[in-house]
């Protein structure tokens, strides 16, 4: 039985459709994403950091490095899309094809200032629905 809800997300024994849309339902976990993309291996601290933005007060950034290794991290690794390294205090990016641009489909839907700020490195696309 095969019902749109189990399809995979296009990558062949990829990652199913409905948990790249529970990934990027967050915005902070969508942020964290977007960082782990184009950063590769990344501390957690500065990954913490990029997420809460430039001028965040210190309560801010301790919220988010809490909603981070407690909540947004643990999921992505349940989806196989990020790996952690408890021994370096690292995570990375491990998405596949189809979640990377599905991932990119939402920068460019994103806050462009959001988007942009939190990667540092990218400019935000606008395109076509990811295939």
């Amino acid at each position: 039985m095969n019902s749109r809800d189990d399809e995979q997300s296009g990558d062949g024994p990829g990652i199913p459709l409905d948990t790249v849309f529970d990934l990027l339902a967050v915005r902070e976990r969508r942020a964290m994403l977007y960082y782990l993309a184009d950063h590769g291996s990344v501390p957690f601290d500065e990954l913490a950091a990029a997420v809460a933005g430039r001028d965040a007060d210190g309560e801010t950034h301790s919220r988010v490095a809490v909603a981070q290794s407690h909540v947004h991290l643990p999921r992505c690794v349940d989806a196989g899309v990020v790996t952690i390294d408890d021994e370096t205090e690292e995570a990375a990016y491990t998405g596949t094809p189809s979640l990377t641009a599905w991932l990119d489909w939402a920068r460019g839907r994103d806050s462009p200032t959001y988007a942009s700020d939190v990667s540092g490195t990218r400019a935000v696309e606008s395109g076509g629905e990811p295939r």
